[in-house]
């Protein structure tokens, strides 16, 4: 039998730990990533991201073929294939055989004919509700009649949640010299949803892909995900929207360009000498997708802002209530059921007011740079008045572990000698979900743990001290270039003599910078 020997490093004031160890034998694969994650992507696959994203992505296979009768796929098959959920390896096979299937069941409990008479419509006499342009177009009608129909059940869910999520978000936009009706573009991008995810792995009820998200500011790493932040990403949201309309000239332009690029606009633009959107809409160049964002943009905010006019009723919809939320300052990491104890809150109020947290602790933090927690309105004094009482905390400490093709939960924690149970509710995972590997799962790790032994809890102005338990082969030298620490400082923190032999298994004190 093999033994390997585990090397932990704590990263001082992060809560983090690098997780080494030596090279394995030949024939063996290292157990974890060294290097530090950008993100998690672990969460991709949670239980609340997969029911709102199949949620999203059932609506769109429906609307393809609601309103595309040269559509093939069948809406039902879809509907198949994706609550089989993200991280499941048939849902890949299926899709990547779905060009090849020839067959649509033709569904006549709603109209497809498309609307050509607009005569009756006249949007003059409505425009002066909205502050966004409406123009009536054929697509427009067939979305209208989408929602009404084919698209009802889906729709009823939006307008639920809009009446949390608009009233935060219309007074951004205002802020930010956005039309306030904009707030109908994240309604079509997410149904005002702040988990979902799609395909191209765009986030939030702005589905920001990561690289716009972080042009604007949202911060994406291992901690939080600020594009499901519905008051971030609607400042985000503006600020693009707003960048989109001063170079393209026209709001019909800048809601095809944050669906298609504002580059690909901007050339078909220049090709085609033309910025009027249903113009470039008629011929090539923009994907359908993209020629039918506007019109169904448009119908929405028709719908939406006046639903008996279309035929809904307000007992369809379960309204949400508004965000009514103070915030607090934490100068360190904290584990929100901490939190929702001493505030006398259910957990779930807390994760619903921050959805931008990936794990069940705040980030690290400190006094002078504060992570901001929202909290339910009338529970701010309660709780820093109970958190006040709790004895002085030490920040816990975690590995970031990088999940390998073949690794379970189970043989995760075995590895790292900690229960599976807490790895898979500190990471918000189905302790029988199948790991997708080169995720990153976060591990906690007990400070009292046989793996990794305490010492006194002083610390050193550079850094955590730990023990480090050295193996066979490690020399002064390897130990103090693996923490980025000088030789002399482990000399003297060990009251060692350069020279001294060291051997396997003996324990030193190594503090991380």
């Amino acid at each position: 039998m093999i033994s390997l020997t585990l090397t932990w490093k704590i990263i001082a004031g992060s809560g983090l730990i690098h997780l080494s160890m030596p090279p394995p034998p030949p024939g063996m694969r290292p157990v974890a990533s060294v290097s530090p994650p950008a993100r998690t992507s672990s969460l991709d696959a949670s239980p609340k991201t997969e029911k709102e994203s199949a949620e999203l992505e059932e609506m769109k296979a429906l609307e393809e073929v609601q309103l595309d009768s040269s559509s093939r796929p069948a809406a039902d098959l879809l509907s198949s294939i994706y609550r089989l959920g993200l991280a499941n390896p048939l849902r890949q096979q299926l899709e990547d055989g779905f060009n090849d299937f020839d067959h649509r069941e033709e569904d006549g409990r709603f109209p497809r004919s498309k609307i050509t008479d607009l005569s009756t419509v006249d949007m003059s006499r409505i425009q002066g509700d909205y502050d966004i342009p409406l123009v009536m177009q054929p697509l427009v009608a067939q979305y209208v009649q989408f929602f009404q129909g084919a698209g009802r059940r889906w729709f009823r869910k939006w307008m639920s949640r809009a009446s949390r999520y608009i009233p935060m978000m219309q007074p951004l936009l205002r802020q930010k010299g956005a039309p306030e009706d904009t707030v109908y573009l994240a309604m079509i991008e997410s149904g005002f949803s702040t988990h979902a995810y799609s395909f191209a792995r765009a986030s939030g009820p702005w589905q920001f892909i990561s690289s716009t998200g972080k042009l604007y500011g949202l911060r994406q790493d291992f901690w939080v995900d600020e594009r499901r932040d519905p008051l971030k990403a609607t400042d985000a949201a503006a600020r693009y929207l707003l960048r989109l309309r001063n170079d393209l000239g026209d709001w019909h332009l800048a809601w095809a360009g944050y669906n298609a690029g504002g580059g690909r606009l901007r050339r078909l633009i220049d090709k085609r000498n033309s910025h009027d959107f249903w113009e470039l809409a008629e011929g090539k160049g923009l994907a359908k997708e993209t020629k039918h964002y506007v019109p169904k943009l448009i119908a929405c905010a028709l719908v939406a802002k006046h639903p008996q006019a279309f035929g809904f009723s307000d007992d369809e919809f379960e309204f949400l209530k508004p965000w009514d939320f103070e915030e607090i300052s934490l100068g360190q990491m904290t584990e929100l059921n901490v939190l929702a104890h001493a505030a006398g809150v259910p957990l779930e109020a807390l994760q619903e007011l921050n959805p931008e947290l990936n794990l069940l602790y705040t980030p690290p933090a400190s006094e002078s740079h504060p992570y901001r927690l929202r909290v339910p309105k009338g529970c701010k004094e309660q709780l820093l008045s109970e958190l006040a009482k709790l004895p002085a905390r030490q920040q816990p400490q975690f590995v970031a572990y990088t999940v390998m093709r073949g690794d379970t939960l189970s043989k995760i924690a075995t590895h790292l000698h900690i229960k599976t149970e807490a790895i898979a509710q500190l990471n918000g995972l189905n302790g029988a979900r199948r790991l997708r590997p080169r995720s990153v799962l976060m591990v906690p790790v007990s400070l009292s743990g046989s793996i990794k032994e305490p010492i006194s809890p002083r610390s050193e102005k550079s850094g955590h001290l730990t023990q480090h338990r050295l193996v066979h082969g490690e020399t002064l030298w390897s130990v103090a270039r693996n923490y980025g620490v000088s030789v002399a400082n482990i000399v003297r923190w060990n009251h060692l003599k350069e020279e001294e032999q060291i051997q396997a298994g003996q324990a030193i004190t190594v503090a991380a910078p």
